[in-house]
């Protein structure tokens, strides 16, 4: 039985490496190409995402939609990508729901992840396309700050941005940071892996939700027995997630998450709205001792590139004041404590624009900036 399991799981992985070179009729210019080969297109181009849907194919980069001229595909061409690239449990959930997510590694290596959905009758896709390096902090412009917040033993510290911001990307890059120069052991829950983290001076465990483990509630509950330093959490989408990660935090572990929200002080906003009114004062309470810090960013087209962007990090301390805020409910004065922070390292979103802009690294002005990228 035990080699049973053991033996699909293998083939589920090795499928994922190795999936069948499918070759049909999508035409390019009279060229016959494959999913995996507009995967590689899109690769190649820099783009984040390569969407299929009313078969015809659209690429993201730099933010923007380009549309891939002269592709047009079938249903069995979608249909047969499907069948050798989910398992079959994916695909009855798939046919059951509607809609499922799954990681895969094209035969060329590029890893991706798959939202796969119905509209208007017919199956389409969206693929997020993952870089295959982790970037170093100082390439992507990480504050210093943050490389000496990640070396305390506990806390919580958030990334918090909108989808597309590389928040996954700003996290894996202070995990390879953690990874270079300490000896840890982390633990981390994604859905899926995006990148691979191998092991130098730390110790790594990466699960894939899912895969190796139900949720990231039930990840976050199991890593607590594994003997963890780091937890990172792909996302922290509900109360009982964000519950289980903040008391993993006052447990004594470094936990590492990321929230979809536009700001930092929006990100503290939505995890105390989560929870029931009756245990939000007790929320506050947690978190003005046990958050370390909260990061949003975006990303802006970089000035003179045709595929390049550069992020803008906006930078909350918990500070005491800061934590005395939270404590008594009182949010709305912590802008103007960021504002007041700048020697302690906090900044506001606005002041990274401007940043950008005097250095001549960003080639719009704030006030469209601010529009373009939320509030």
């Amino acid at each position: 039985m035990v080699s049973s399991i053991l033996l699909k799981y293998c083939k589920r992985k090795l499928v994922k490496v190795s999936i069948r070179y499918i070759r049909k009729k999508v035409s390019l210019g009279g060229v016959i190409l494959s999913i995996f080969d507009l995967i590689e297109m899109a690769y190649q181009s820099h783009a984040s995402d390569l969407h299929i849907s009313d078969f015809s194919a659209w690429m993201r980069i730099q933010g923007q939609l380009v549309p891939i001229e002269s592709v047009h595909m079938t249903f069995t061409d979608i249909e047969d990508f499907l069948t050798q690239t989910l398992h079959p449990q994916e695909i009855q959930k798939f046919n059951k729901r509607k809609e499922i997510d799954a990681s895969l590694v094209s035969p060329i290596g590029i890893r991706c992840r798959l939202h796969i959905y119905f509209q208007k009758g017919l199956p389409s896709l969206s693929i997020r396309l993952f870089s295959q390096e982790i970037p170093k902090p100082m390439d992507i412009g990480i504050p210093d700050i943050l490389l000496n917040l990640i070396h305390q033993e506990q806390g919580l510290l958030l990334v918090a941005g909108p989808t597309g911001s590389g928040k996954t990307t700003t996290l894996a890059s202070l995990l390879d940071h953690l990874n270079q120069h300490d000896s840890l052991r982390i633990i981390t829950l994604e859905d899926p892996i995006e990148y691979i983290h191998t092991p130098r001076r730390s110790m790594i465990e990466q699960r894939e939700i899912g895969l190796d483990t139900e949720s990231f509630l039930q990840g976050i509950r199991t890593a607590l027995r594994q003997d963890p330093d780091v937890i990172y959490i792909g996302e922290l989408r509900d109360y009982e997630t964000i519950h289980a990660a903040i008391r993993a935090a006052e447990a004594g572990r470094l936990v590492m998450a990321t929230l979809h929200t536009g700001r930092a002080m929006s990100a503290i906003h939505r995890m105390i709205d989560a929870f029931p009114a009756s245990k939000q004062s007790q929320i506050r309470s947690q978190l003005a001792f046990g958050l370390i810090a909260v990061i949003s960013q975006r990303l802006l087209p970089l000035r003179n590139s045709s595929h390049q962007r550069v992020a803008a990090f906006e930078v909350l301390l918990n500070t005491p004041a800061v934590s005395h805020l939270i404590r008594t409910d009182q949010l709305h004065q912590i802008e103007s404590l960021m504002q007041a922070g700048k020697g302690q390292g906090m900044q506001s979103l606005e002041t990274a624009y401007q940043q950008l802009i005097d250095a001549g690294l960003i080639d719009i002005d704030l006030d469209k900036g601010r529009m373009r990228y939320g509030s």
